[in-house]
């Protein structure tokens, strides 16, 4: 009986050291597995890092557009009215020559009386 005593002893000690053993690469494996888990979140989250990056940098183009679009926008609106303005001065310009010429032929004796009053004018020296 002691041979049989030492046979499962023997047989219990190897087994104890197997699922040691078991344990041991379950441990290494999970190790593994857990530092591939912790470098493929590190790599996500520098990725989603570079994303949010080129997303900050799309906004910032996307807004400086924009207020150069705005500003643009307001100095056509500022040229536009400059122009306006000068339109409206030639106008009134141009709207006070035509009265003054007015002015002037309305005083002035009819082209058609001029001659005749120059020739009798004329004819009264001689």
């Amino acid at each position: 009986m002691d041979t049989m005593e030492q046979i499962r002893s023997a047989m219990e000690a190897e087994r104890k050291a197997q699922e040691q053993m078991l344990l041991i690469e379950q441990k290494k494996m999970a190790e593994k597995m857990q530092a591939e888990r912790q470098e493929l979140e590190n790599r996500l989250m520098a990725e989603k890092r570079e994303l949010e990056e080129k997303l900050e940098r799309k906004r910032q183009k996307k807004a400086e557009a924009a207020a150069n679009k705005g500003d643009m926008e307001r100095q056509i609106a500022e040229t536009l009215k400059m122009f306006q303005m000068q339109l409206q001065m030639q106008h009134e310009q141009l709207q006070s020559v035509r009265n003054s010429q007015a002015a002037q032929q309305a005083s002035a004796p009819p082209l058609s009386a001029a001659p005749a009053a120059g020739s009798a004018l004329a004819l009264a020296q001689r």
